[in-house]
């Protein structure tokens, strides 16, 4: 975990996991109520992207105690 309002290679690696992981669990949810040729890939890549931002501003507001800048 790195200072408040810095990054470091590590935070971006694991937003990277995260990414992933939400990418596979959306194909997986698409593909229990929908059949597989229905997948809407675009959906996947945005909930990707939106889980690894939210993870990387996350990790941007708190400091390496895991408090929210800084204080709480």
């Amino acid at each position: 975990m790195s200072k408040i309002f810095q990054l470091k290679l590590n935070d971006f690696t694991k937003g990277l996991v995260i990414a992933i992981l939400m990418a596979v669990l959306t194909v997986l949810q698409q593909m229990i109520t929908k059949s597989f040729n229905a997948i809407d890939w675009t959906i996947i890549v945005q909930v990707a992207l939106g889980a690894a931002i939210a993870y990387l501003i996350k990790n941007l507001s708190t400091n390496e105690e895991g408090k929210v800048l800084g204080k709480f």
